[in-house]
């Protein structure tokens, strides 16, 4: 259930569901890639994963409309490795206090020629 939603049980109550993240193979069918797609994203740096106390992947939304970004980028026939410029331009992803980590500067350089 997305961050947010509001369900109601039976009695009457409300509350509301957050999700605190998803792993690898979840992130992939929401963004319509593969596993391996996501995983070639992170080794370009384009994709920063949180990391669980268990060692796991841990992604959010932000990061979910990052990959189809991507996705959609190559789509339009802008090769993977050069979508860093692009990519800059989305706010950095908000990650809870179990999964915050240090993001590496991001350095791109547009050639013109």
């Amino acid at each position: 259930m997305p961050a947010g939603d509001l369900t109601l049980p039976p009695r009457g109550k409300a509350y509301v569901y957050q999700v605190n993240g998803m792993k690898i193979g979840e992130l992939a069918r929401h963004a319509g890639v593969t596993t391996k797609a996501v995983r070639y994203y992170e080794s370009l740096g384009l994709v920063t994963a949180g990391r669980l106390a268990n060692g796991y992947r841990d992604y959010n939304e932000h990061d979910v409309r990052l990959v189809r970004e991507i996705r959609t980028l190559s789509q339009l026939g802008i090769a993977v490795g050069d979508t860093r410029p692009f990519l800059e331009c989305w706010p950095p992803a908000v990650r809870t206090p179990t999964t915050a980590r240090p993001r590496s500067p991001v350095t791109a350089t547009l050639s013109t020629s």
